[in-house]
């Protein structure tokens, strides 16, 4: 099944590369709020045990004390205009989730998000051209759709996806066209502390060799890591950045 995936990867970036074909860009920024939320939290067990869990797989039993980490309600859109159709892009961060019985969604690919945004109800009516989407998944390890402390603004699959859509094109309006020339690759591997807590603790700490990658096309730029990370690490690179549209993408390897 792995090297099934692998190869079918494989062809996918070759079929693209054969469709290369001019485009201008365009891309900005705006915010959704409460439509994503914290699922990892600190609770405080009955022997006061001070614990970190999750609301998938954690005991979320004793008393609430804290988030852990912290939510990024950005929206990002980049908008690749050719000849022929349009592709957006769209950065969120909202992690794998399941909801309707049990179906699981992916803002990433799930077939009914992408089949709104890109229907006649979505961008294709919108921007009058057929348009294709992708989702970029941002920082999202610490985030999922729904809260047990918070209300969510949207209620149901085709809500949350019309509203990634209206996101995506208020993140357009306020942003406007990039300068786009021959992309750079930028390559560093570190040695990193991570955390890995479905190994045994979430708050034991490892270290490991991290290849990390950035690849710039003009003004916009994709920062990648093979691992999940939290909304705080994205914000950090999106704060510290030199450029205007950046997004941090998790890669699995």
């Amino acid at each position: 099944h792995v090297e099934y995936l692998c190869t079918q990867v494989t062809n996918g970036v070759i079929a693209a590369l054969r469709d290369l074909k001019p485009a201008t860009a365009e891309a900005g920024k705006a915010q959704l709020q409460n439509m994503n939320f914290l699922r990892r939290f600190v609770f405080q067990r009955a022997d006061g045990r001070i614990e970190n869990t999750t609301t998938v797989r954690g005991d979320t039993t004793g008393t609430f004390l804290d988030y852990e980490d912290e939510k990024d309600p950005d929206i990002q859109a980049i908008r690749f205009v050719r000849d022929d159709m349009d592709i957006l892009l769209i950065n969120w961060q909202s992690h794998i989730f399941s909801a309707d019985a049990g179906n699981y969604v992916d803002p990433c690919s799930t077939y009914d998000l992408r089949n709104y945004v890109e229907g006649t109800n979505g961008v294709t009516s919108l921007f009058q051209k057929k348009t294709m989407c992708a989702f970029v998944q941002g920082a999202a390890g610490n985030t999922g759709r729904s809260s047990a402390y918070e209300k969510a603004a949207y209620s149901g699959r085709t809500d949350y996806a019309k509203k990634l859509v209206e996101g995506a094109i208020q993140a357009l309006a306020n942003g406007g066209k990039v300068e786009t020339g021959t992309p750079k690759v930028l390559h560093a591997a570190i040695d990193a502390e991570t955390r890995g807590w479905y190994k045994t603790s979430f708050a034991e700490s490892m270290r490991r060799d991290v290849d990390l990658f950035c690849v710039s096309i003009g003004d916009i730029a994709f920062a990648t890591a093979p691992y999940e990370m939290f909304c705080s690490n994205g914000m950090f690179v999106k704060e510290n950045s030199p450029f205007d549209v950046c997004s941090r993408r998790s890669l699995y390897p």
